[in-house]
């Protein structure tokens, strides 16, 4: 007669077996695909944003926490006292002269350093002077045009800024004024709150395996699982549709936009600031390949699609208000061509090429546009001129931006 706990045994053994191997090969898989094709996520530590009704939210005051797509950045992000990013903000003192960049994720320097954004970058050359001039980061990510006006007449204009500098993104900001999108935004921002959640959203965020099929895989297995579309593709989607022929939803991002504007400048008819802009171009719009690639991938028509809709809006929209206005598209046009890496490689988003290459720019514009310091800058450079030089010394001549900053 056989042992009956031997048999016992041997039953578990041939019942273990499958599941053992199922195991191994899932987490050789897994090792394998983090080895040759890691695939990025973007990872947010928990309480970066809070509601603000009647708002959407804004960045929780005092927050600590990170930022990391796990292959191009992981970074340590500081909120303060009043939903900076950034450390503290002293009293503005007498005779100083404060800037404020309001935007979305580009504004804020996501996926960068606090310096190496452009409000970081910009407000390093304006140190060099002996003014008080200083660059506050007031970018929220996610946020849209009307967002980050709205943001302002609420919280910004406590900080008694000089000078607002807003950048739009051609990538999503005519989609981000829209209702849905806003809605939409609100619960990927808010995680647990959108489709994917639960065991599917931790899968999400640990696995490369399981982020490499769901990308890949834009129809067959997800239809049949009935599993959502992953958060990447949902801003491929979103970025594609703000390049789209006439439809409704793009008319109603543009009159949302124009209504933000026109707020704006009543704001600074009311305060007295001055305003600025900046147009970040999208790499939709700049690579056809990469443009190709997008719409492939999400079978769309590129006949459907004007590359140039966007950066026209948002070009005149500024001419008609009066608004002084740096297009970066140009330059990041040939940085493209001479393949420097002003973007990542994992992500829409400027690397710190990128943010180095617009915080110069907007130097270069705000003084040739006489917007810094209201008359400041000239004044520090006739002081200069009418320093006694010495006998060795030959008096300089009108300085450029570079050279007196």
């Amino acid at each position: 007669m056989k042992d009956p706990v031997l048999i016992r045994r041997r039953r578990l053994f041939w019942l273990a077996l499958p599941l053992l191997a199922v195991t191994l090969s899932t987490v050789a898989g897994e090792l394998f695909v983090r080895l040759t094709s890691p695939q990025p996520v973007t990872t947010v530590s928990k309480g970066l944003f809070e509601p603000d009704p009647p708002r959407r939210f804004r960045l929780a005051p005092g927050y600590r926490g990170t930022i990391s797509n796990v292959i191009d950045f992981h970074n340590e992000v500081t909120i303060n006292s009043l939903g900076l990013r950034g450390p503290e903000v002293p009293p503005k003192p007498t005779g100083g002269f404060r800037i404020l960049s309001i935007g979305d994720s580009f504004a804020f320097g996501y996926g960068v350093e606090p310096d190496e954004s452009y409000a970081g970058v910009l407000e390093a050359h304006l140190r060099t002077t002996q003014l008080e001039i200083e660059c506050l980061n007031g970018g929220v990510p996610g946020y849209g045009v009307p967002d980050a006006v709205d943001w302002l007449e609420t919280y910004g204009l406590d900080l008694k800024p000089d000078l607002v500098l807003l950048s739009v993104y051609l990538g999503n900001d005519i989609m981000d004024a829209t209702q849905k999108s806003r809605e939409d935004g609100f619960s990927f921002l808010f995680p647990g709150a959108g489709p994917m959640r639960g065991p599917l959203l931790w899968l999400y965020g640990h696995s490369h395996a399981f982020r490499l099929g769901l990308r890949n895989d834009f129809k067959g297995v997800r239809a049949v699982l009935g599993l959502p579309d992953p958060p990447v593709i949902d801003a491929m989607r979103e970025m594609a549709q703000s390049f789209s022929s006439d439809t409704d939803l793009g008319r109603e991002g543009r009159s949302a936009n124009l209504t933000a504007f026109s707020q704006l400048l009543e704001l600074a008819d009311r305060q007295g600031f001055h305003l600025a802009a900046m147009i970040i171009p999208s790499r939709f719009m700049l690579e056809s390949d990469y443009r190709e690639a997008v719409l492939t991938r999400l079978g769309m028509d590129a006949k459907n699609h004007d590359p140039e809709a966007p950066w026209r809006f948002f070009q005149e929209s500024f001419a008609a208000f009066g608004i002084p206005t740096l297009d970066m598209t140009p330059a990041i046009q040939q940085a493209l061509a001479n393949s420097d890496p002003v973007y990542f490689k994992a992500d829409p988003h400027w690397s710190a090429a990128g943010h180095r290459l617009a915080g110069d720019a907007l130097h270069r514009f705000l003084i040739s546009e006489d917007l810094i310091g209201q008359g400041l800058i000239a004044t520090e450079r006739v002081a200069e001129d009418l320093t006694p030089a010495s006998s060795s010394e030959v008096p300089a001549t009108e300085p450029s931006p570079e050279t007196a900053l």
